[in-house]
């Protein structure tokens, strides 16, 4: 080993370390004046990076021996150099080659793609039928979009930053831009492939990640962007589960205002129409967030309420929702953000829900009605500081995310009960982020911390009471430094996480033949870790080698501490094949930090039903994956191809355990070996198709995973196989007039040792839309057909359809619109999980009308 680590040492020490050169000087013209805003790219088969020259004409740039730089700006001849070792500054002299041109006419291209970075040209894929921007993207190769939510994908992956005109005003929460931001009022949309937000960071790390751009008409900069839209109508909403609002209404006003140096955009959103508005304003992205201190929610309510189907199908709901977000630009590299979100949500639902829990010896069968009621009130802050520049970068952000949902589900059949759930959230966090560099050399500093309050109570039949106190402390704290050396970058990161929860729980009423119902205790921990990592950057190849290792101290109050030292090595190779074509490779060992939520002294009910039951051991997970991925994008033909397969082996020192007593379900860990194999893979394809003004795209995803439980002391193994594909196509044969079909299929199986049988279902949706245009007249046509195996033999049908009527004015587009016109009240469908079966029917939204007007500037 000594000598392995001796000739690696030997090999590095012999490499070039000095490759890199910054080439920097002034650029001048004919008449030797400077020449400002100059274009200086570096080149090596393809555009690594640039710069632009100052007002001085003054410019910089890190290059290596053998590249080859380009300067170019219009009205002047281009000029290319090669990198050597320059010892002083450099003089650009740039000859004139402005062109007399007459009568030219010029017409922008769909897609133009310049190095990483690649425009779509908003008015050639939109057309009178598109409000937002995100019914646009949603028709580009490339792209998919969550109506729901406003989340973006770009070549099967989310993109990391959503900008407006250059800048992040809306962070995370972007949702609502998506889906309101008026098509109309943008120029293009570009894709920054490889994108590091983080300027200090460029020449020294790599990324994979793809942000999106909103670059706005120049008549948009000048004045308030603003849309609205009011709506009322009827729908018949009462069925034989539970009855919903008659009148209905929706309201939305949007308002967007670009300056310079100030940006603000307000949104105010209200429906009873099924519209889950409370998704937009959720966080799409967040990278700062450490998963292993985030704690859970004991007490949680099943909903009859269902995502097979759309939920403007089967959501009854009044909401309202209400953005500000300002973000003012002190200076070139510096910027102030707020953002201010309220969110009311009052939700229903109705279902009867028939679940079979599969056992050895004989299975347990509940058959109840549900009937479900939600309130929920949110209110989120955020006050960031933002100062990015070439040689620092300083963030800070205080936020704060409360939240006050109360629920009630009444169930009648094999069990009646009326439930009563408060599951409050107080989240308050200071996240700060610093890099500075001296030279070569990067210095980190990074620090996250959390207070949060999460009280929880629950009711069941005025008999049986839970009570929840869990007050939550963590903080995730390193430093770093890194070093870029020729074609290595060198790093290692020192930190320390610390988390401290008290939990006092109380479970009055429940038989004392169950066990211990009051339990009081707290849970902490200290780690301190390193991750040392070494990238290698060697033209179209990057190796990544990190091995990250804590040593850590865990302390539960019921028992002694307990320290751990673990170290997780990972490895990926990644590999630019062509500038379209690119694969990666790679494979890791991990060891999971130990989970402070199961350790908990009592019984801790869940619902009616489920309780749960802590362990007090400090064994964790080690699970050793390999996956690999290509991708092949070429966005000027709009060909987008990304498929990936993972591998993962998982040594399990606990078995689940599942235990019948009385009317109870007891789940909880015990102290088992175990070992799980699963595999995953994905597809992601998209072809766009110029001359029909539209694309087909194919995504799937298949996992194959395994389980054990532990049933009244008895191993149970089970199987599970899952599949999801989704085939979608739409096309424009003929101005504004729009053809789209969607399938989806999935298939969910399960096959354990209680049955030879393997136990499957699988579910089919086809959606059809036809838009035909009349003038200022169109017609839209659209349907969901959804055939679903409930049981062995048995299928259920449900057809949804649905029409609009639109007459498109120069300001003002009206809309009738009927929705479920066959006036469909149920949707059933039956799923596999955790060795149970769950046939379950749910209410749907009735026969509805609408009439909306539309106004736009």
């Amino acid at each position: 080993m000594k000598k392995i680590l001796l000739l690696i040492l030997l090999v590095l020490c012999s490499l070039p370390i000095t490759s890199q050169v910054l080439v920097s000087g002034h650029i001048i013209d004919d008449e030797m004046k400077p020449i400002s805003s100059v274009i200086v790219k570096r080149m090596r088969h393809k555009m690594l990076n640039y710069t632009m020259s100052d007002n001085n004409g003054i410019f910089s740039i890190n290059a290596e021996i053998g590249d080859t730089l380009n300067f170019s700006i219009l009205g002047f001849e281009s000029q290319q150099i090669a990198v050597k070792r320059y010892s002083k500054p450099l003089t650009i002299k740039m000859k004139s080659g402005a062109i007399s041109l007459e009568e030219v006419y010029v017409k922008s291209d769909k897609v133009h793609e310049r190095g990483d970075t690649v425009s779509y040209l908003v008015s050639a894929f939109a057309n009178s039928n598109d409000k937002s921007i995100g019914d646009v993207i949603a028709k580009i190769p490339g792209f998919d979009v969550d109506k729901t939510s406003g989340k973006i994908f770009y070549g099967g992956k989310p993109i990391s930053k959503f900008y407006i005109e250059g800048l992040d005003m809306l962070g995370g929460k972007y949702g609502v831009a998506t889906n309101t931001l008026p098509q109309g009022e943008v120029g293009t949309v570009e894709v920054m492939r490889r994108h590091q937000p983080i300027r200090v960071l460029e020449d020294f790390t790599f990324t994979d990640d793809a942000a999106i751009n909103i670059k706005m008409k120049d008549g948009a900069k000048s004045h308030w962007v603003t849309s609205w839209k009011m709506a009322g109508g009827y729908g018949n909403n009462t069925s034989g589960y539970g009855k919903g609002d008659k009148e209905l209404w929706q309201l939305e006003g949007f308002g967007l205002r670009l300056k310079p140096k100030f940006q603000t955009m307000l949104t105010y959103k209200t429906n009873n129409t099924g519209l889950d508005i409370s998704r937009e304003s959720t966080s799409l992205y967040n990278f700062d967030e450490s998963f292993d201190l985030q704690p859970k929610d004991f007490i949680a309510l099943s909903s009859p309420a269902v995502s097979a189907i759309g939920r403007e199908h089967s959501l009854f709901n009044r909401s309202h929702a209400a953005t500000i977000n300002v973000l003012n630009k002190l200076n070139e590299d510096t910027q102030i953000n707020f953002q201010l979100v309220y969110n009311n949500e009052h939700a229903k639902a109705w279902g009867q829900y028939n679940t079979t829990y599969i056992r050895p010896n004989e299975n347990k069968v509940i058959s109840n009605s549900k009937s479900w009621n939600e309130e929920n009130n949110s209110l989120y802050a955020l006050l960031k500081y933002e100062h990015n520049a070439a040689k620092s970068y300083l963030r800070n952000s205080l936020s704060g995310n409360m939240k006050w949902l109360s629920e009630r589900l009444s169930e009648t059949g094999t069990n009646q009960h009326f439930q009563c759930a408060n599951i409050p959230v107080f989240d308050f966090k200071d996240n700060l982020y610093a890099i500075h560099r001296i030279g070569k050399t990067l210095l980190f500093l990074y620090s996250n911390n959390s207070i949060q309050n999460r009280p929880q109570y629950l009711d069941v039949d005025s008999t049986i009471c839970q009570t929840l106190t869990q007050r939550f402390y963590s903080t995730d704290t390193y430093g770093k430094s890194g070093w870029k050396l020729g074609h290595f970058s060198l790093s290692m990161k020192i930190g320390i996480k610390g988390m401290l929860r008290y939990l006092n729980a109380s479970a009055n009423g429940l038989p004392d033949s169950l066990g211990v119902s009051t339990g009081k205790s707290h849970f902490g921990y200290i780690r301190f870790y390193a991750t040392p990592q070494v990238e290698i950057l060697m033209n179209d190849f990057k190796l990544t080698i990190s091995t990250p290792f804590e040593n850590a101290y865990y302390k539960y109050s019921m028992n002694n501490g307990k320290k751990r030292f673990s170290i997780s090595p990972l490895v990926n190779l990644m590999w630019d094949v062509t500038s379209r074509i690119s694969m990666s490779v790679n494979g890791n060992f991990t060891v999971s930090p130990v989970d402070f939520n199961r350790f908990y002294e009592s019984y801790i009910m869940q619902d009616y039903l489920t309780l749960n039951q802590g362990y007090k051991g400090y064994d964790v997970e080690k699970m050793k994956t390999l996956g690999y991925v290509i991708n092949y994008r070429n966005a000027l033909k709009g060909t987008h191809l990304s498929a990936s397969v993972t591998r993962q082996i998982s040594e399990i020192p606990y078995t689940t355990m599942q235990k019948f007593i009385g009317n109870y379900i007891i789940w909880g860990i015990t102290p088992q070996k175990t070992q799980n194999n699963s595999w995953q893979s994905t597809l992601t394809f998209q072809q766009g198709f110029r001359w029909m003004r539209g694309k087909f795209s194919l995504r799937g995803i298949y996992n194959h995973s395994e389980a054990n439980v532990l049933q009244n002391s008895q191993l149970v193994q089970s199987e599970y196989n899952m599949l999801n594909t989704t085939a979608s196509l739409i096309i424009s044969p003929y101005r504004n007039m729009v053809l789209s079909y969607l399938l989806r299929y999935s298939y969910r199986d399960m096959q354990n040792e209680c049955s030879d049988d393997k136990t499957a279902f699988c579910n089919w949706q086809h959606e059809l839309s036809i838009v035909v245009p009349i003038n200022k007249f169109r017609l839209s046509i659209y349907g969901d057909y959804y055939h679903n195996k409930i049981a062995v033999g048995q299928y259920k049908d449900v057809f949804m359809g649905n029409c609009k009527f639109n007459l498109n004015l120069k300001h003002i587009d009206s809309e009738l619109k009927v929705n479920n016109i066959f006036n469909k009240k149920t949707y059933a469908y039956s799923i596999v999980a955790n060795m149970m079966t769950m046939q379950n029917i749910t209410a749907l939204r009735g026969r509805e009308i609408m009439l909306s007007l539309i106004y736009k500037p």
